[in-house]
């Protein structure tokens, strides 16, 4: 009777992510019982081909009706599908560069356990987007956690990698702590795990003892997250972890895992939060409430990541603190609550997927053949590579959000968000525009470089088919971005 059960549930909805766990498995049985050296193919054939095959059984779903399943542990809604399709497209880019990964002027030994962690890692960030209840957003928070500490470190004979592997798990436990510890209140307060019961059993009127509790929560679970999502004054491991880890897995972090971190605290608070009432008010939301808190942070990032950004001279610490600032607009968008939130949110995250995506990519080409990225490293690179010079000068731009790029249609998404949500939220309009002003400073500054320095290197850059393919794909999706006007 029991298995009967199980058989009638709906388990089609999970079919992505028993492919992924497939492919884990079998990656694994392959490393411990074949040559490495003979069979290393089978390591990025087999991980390319199980994201495309999610990515394909994802697409079955998205115009299939969601549901949950497993007492609505897990729930395929239309916010879970676009942010996974968006993961999964995104890592395949990210293994198609990986394919050449190389430290300096020395390839780097891929080993298997590199692809089967890369995938563990991932399938944490896609059950993440799924999860209905604090248990499972927790162990996948760490799913997805544990094997990238693991990845930043992963080249262990270089000192700045294991220094950031370190810095990377301390931080990270921490923000796990912090997270734990407010997920403890909720159900202390409750009784239940699942977010929609403890929603339900929120949403009465509450005393002045339980608010309290439910706001130490909430900015409990706000420290946990701002760690993830590296936001001010959370964000001081990123540079070091951006810097020490290798361009693959940099990009990962700065990408599938952040969109992670958003999707977090976006299940959690629009689930929860938005519907506590204050003061036995219903139109006064909790999280109306505490607004200027998190508004205060996102405009603190903002400012503190583009003035930090423009001190930088090596690209990687640069793109870092610039990462800081861009997840400060993502999260004044949603600090909003406007009706375009979500549509504001996942337009800006999946354009900055694959900009980002895109740059490190062509990054990474420069390290392979000059052995560093400083600013200086890409200077003169329109006369060695003029195409990819331009491509790169693409993806900036659109960093920049300069109009007519996929970035200026997310940013104005993002300005729609803040002009449409109730309160006063032009200051933060304001602090958004100015902080877009100061960002030219230094993405102009490399553009500088590209076309009217002159460069001490010879000789034509190597590319190799994987870094084509990963970087056409960023492209199609730039040009995507720039005709969409909305999803």
């Amino acid at each position: 009777m029991e298995w009967d059960v199980v058989r009638s549930l709906p388990w089609q909805l999970m079919i992505p992510e028993f492919i992924l766990l497939g492919a884990t498995i079998l990656l694994s049985i392959i490393d411990l019982l074949t040559s490495k050296r003979k069979y290393k193919f089978l390591f990025p054939a087999i991980t390319i081909i199980a994201i495309l095959g999610a990515i394909f059984a994802l697409f079955q779903l998205l115009y299939e009706p969601g549901g949950t399943i497993l007492y609505d542990t897990f729930r395929l809604d239309i916010i879970a599908k676009l942010f996974k399709l968006v993961m999964l497209i995104g890592a395949v880019v990210i293994c198609l560069f990986t394919l050449e990964e190389k430290d300096g002027k020395h390839r780097v030994q891929v080993t298997g356990e590199y692809y089967y962690l890369l995938l563990v890692a991932l399938l944490g960030a896609m059950m993440l987007a799924s999860s209905g209840d604090i248990i499972t957003l927790f162990v996948s928070l760490e799913l997805l956690a544990i094997p990238a500490y693991i990845l930043v470190a992963i080249r262990k004979h270089q000192q700045s990698a294991c220094e950031a592997g370190w810095k990377f798990f301390v931080n990270g436990g921490i923000a796990s702590a912090f997270i734990l510890f407010a997920f403890s209140y909720l159900y202390g307060m409750t009784g239940s795990t699942n977010l929609e019961e403890i929603a339900a059993s929120l949403t009465g009127v509450l005393s002045g003892e339980t608010h309290f509790i439910v706001a130490l929560s909430f900015f409990m679970l706000l420290v946990g997250i701002g760690f993830k999502i590296s936001s001010v004054p959370f964000h001081l491991w990123t540079p070091d972890v951006y810097e020490g880890a290798s361009f693959p897995i940099t990009a990962f972090l700065n990408t599938i895992s952040k969109m992670a971190g958003f999707v977090l605290l976006a299940r959690i608070c629009w689930t929860i939060f938005v519907h506590i009432p204050i003061g036995g008010m219903m139109s006064e939301g909790f999280l109306s409430y505490i607004q200027p808190f998190v508004v205060t942070i996102a405009c603190v990032s903002m400012i503190i990541g583009h003035i930090m950004a423009l001190r930088q001279l090596q690209l990687k610490r640069m793109l870092a603190y610039s990462s800081i600032a861009h997840g400060g607009y993502v999260l004044a968008s949603f600090a909003a609550l406007s009706p375009f939130t979500f549509e504001a949110m996942w337009f800006y995250l999946t354009v900055y997927t694959f900009m980002t995506i895109g740059v490190f990519a062509i990054l990474q080409l420069l390290e392979t053949k000059e052995g560093s990225v400083e600013l200086q490293t890409v200077a003169g690179l329109y006369e060695r590579a003029p195409v990819l010079t331009v491509l790169l000068s693409f993806f900036i731009l659109s960093l920049a959000a300069i109009p007519g790029t996929a970035g200026f249609i997310a940013k104005v998404e993002l300005f729609l968000a803040l002009f449409t949500a109730e309160g006063n939220l032009s200051v933060v309009a304001i602090v958004m525009g100015l902080s877009t002003v100061l960002s030219l400073v230094y993405y102009f500054g490399v553009l500088v470089q590209l076309y009217f320095r002159k460069s001490e290197q010879t000789g034509a850059l190597a590319i190799s088919w994987g870094s084509r393919i990963a970087i056409f794909i960023c492209f199609l999706a730039m040009i995507w971005g720039q005709s969409a006007i909305a999803f």
